[in-house]
């Protein structure tokens, strides 16, 4: 059975032909930047001339002004997103720089990227890292939470 593989250089082949066709092409890739049938206090701000800051641009807009622009389940999709990038940055900043240490002098034989694992992890003593990790992960999570909604 073949799998469903895709070539790395694939997609940024597709962004780089994308990229310049967007600004080219502005009446179907941005029509609620100019078009004089919108009004003007409903229009989307333009991105700069440079056209590749598009996700800084955006990513300076308010929630408010996203809220009275978009639809609420667009509002509440893009609240999402932030909450997930948010709480997989907290996982990334507290199990990579403790964790793989740990995991890479654990005392086994594993070798390549198997080092990085739970499983090259021989002392019973340093298991008790993933356990604190594990434990100040989930317990910052509804923190993280309650803080994104005041």
């Amino acid at each position: 059975m073949a799998e469903a593989t895709v070539d790395p250089p694939l997609p940024l082949l597709y962004v780089a032909i994308f990229a310049p066709v967007r600004n080219r092409y502005r009446k179907i890739y941005a029509p609620r930047t100019f078009l004089g049938s919108v009004p003007e206090k409903d229009r989307t701000p333009q991105e700069r001339a440079s056209g590749s800051h598009w996700f800084g641009d955006f990513r300076q807009l308010s929630d408010r002004f996203v809220l009275q622009h978009n639809s609420l389940d667009a509002y509440l999709y893009l609240q999402f997103l932030k909450v997930i990038i948010g709480i997989c940055l907290l996982g990334c900043l507290l199990a990579l720089p403790i964790l793989f240490p740990i995991n890479a002098r654990g005392g086994g034989t594993a070798s390549q990227l198997d080092i990085l694992t739970i499983g090259n992890v021989v002392k019973k003593n340093h298991l008790w890292a993933h356990v604190a990790i594990g434990w100040a992960f989930f317990l910052a999570i509804p923190i993280f939470i309650t803080s994104r909604q005041s």
